[in-house]
C-alpha cells in the first residue's frame, strides 16, 4: 500500500505565497497525500485561509483552526497532531516545489531505512535580485526540508524562532538521517524580504556550489527547475560567476 504523506504548512498573511504552495502541493506526482493548513496572524487572515482552503473543494486539503497567539513551535506541533498521513513533511507556505519532491525525498528515505530525511541540496533563489545559487549544507539546519514517520515523538520547542533546534539536534545525535543530495531542483528555498530572518541570515546558508560542474549538468540541473521560479534569474556559482536563465535554459 502506498503510504499517505501529510504536508504542513502554516501561514501568516501572505495568501499569495499561500496559493503557490497551495499548486505545488496539487503538482505533486505522489498519489496519496493531504495538506494541512494552520492559519495564523490576524482574525481576517484566519477566516480568509478557511474560506480559501473550502472553495479549492479538495478532499486532501483542509484547514485546522488553532488558539489564536500561539507560538510557530507550537502551531508546527498543531500541524503534526492534525496530521493523519504516514509520512509528515514540512510544506513552508513560501517556498517552491518541484512536482517530484514528495517522490524523490521518500523514495530515499525508504531506501535508506531510515525514518527521517532531509534535503542536503538545493536552489536558493532570491527574489529581489533574480539570484539563484545552487547550495548544499554540510548538516541539516532548519526544518523546511524536514520529512519523517509520523511520530508522537516528533515535538517542536514552544517559541517562534529556532523552534526545530532542539529536535534537530537530537535526530541529527541519536537517529540514522537521509540526505537527499544531487537532485537540487526538487526544492527552492525563496528570499523574498518578509522571511522569519532577514537577507544577511540567508546570504551565508549553506555552501554554494557548481563551479565544478560540468556545463552540460548545470543546464539539466536548471532544467528541472519548477515553473513558478521567474522566467529570468542569474545563477551564481562559487567562484563568482554569473550565468544568465532564461524560460529554464542555461545561456552560455
Amino acid at each position: 500500500m502506498t503510504p499517505k504523506i501529510s504536508c504542513l504548512t502554516v501561514t501568516r498573511d501572505r495568501s499569495w505565497f499561500l496559493k503557490r504552495a497551495v499548486e505545488g502541493f496539487l503538482n505533486q506526482t505522489w498519489p496519496s497525500k493531504e495538506l494541512v493548513v494552520v492559519p495564523d496572524g490576524r482574525a481576517t487572515n484566519r477566516s480568509w485561509v478557511f474560506e480559501y482552503v473550502k472553495s479549492l473543494r479538495r478532499k486532501n486539503i483542509r484547514a485546522v483552526m488553532p488558539k489564536p497567539g500561539c507560538s510557530l513551535g507550537e502551531l508546527r506541533n498543531y500541524a503534526v497532531g492534525a496530521a493523519d498521513g504516514d509520512v509528515v513533511c514540512n510544506w513552508d507556505d513560501d517556498n517552491i516545489y518541484h512536482p517530484e519532491r514528495l517522490k524523490t525525498q521518500y523514495e530515499g528515505m525508504r531506501e535508506a531505512e531510515v525514518s527521517f530525511s532531509f534535503i542536503r541540496d538545493y536552489f536558493h533563489l532570491f527574489e529581489d535580485t533574480r539570484e539563484i545559487y545552487i547550495v548544499r549544507q554540510d548538516r541539516a539546519r532548519g526544518a523546511g526540508t524536514f520529512m519523517h514517520e509520523h511520530s508522537p515523538l516528533v515535538k517542536y520547542d514552544s517559541i517562534d524562532r529556532n523552534e526545530e533546534t532542539a529536535l534537530l539536534k537530537n535526530i541529527l545525535e541519536n537517529k540514522q538521517v537521509h540526505y537527499l543530495e544531487d537532485r537540487p531542483y526538487v526544492y527552492v528555498r525563496v528570499y523574498h524580504g518578509a522571511n522569519a530572518w532577514g537577507r544577511a541570515y540567508h546570504l551565508p546558508y549553506g555552501t554554494a556550489f557548481g563551479k565544478d560542474l560540468p556545463m552540460e549538468k548545470l543546464a539539466e540541473l536548471v532544467s528541472k527547475l519548477p515553473d513558478a521560479v521567474p522566467e529570468r534569474m542569474e545563477l551564481r556559482l562559487d567562484d563568482g560567476s554569473r550565468l544568465k536563465v532564461e524560460r529554464g535554459r542555461l545561456e552560455v
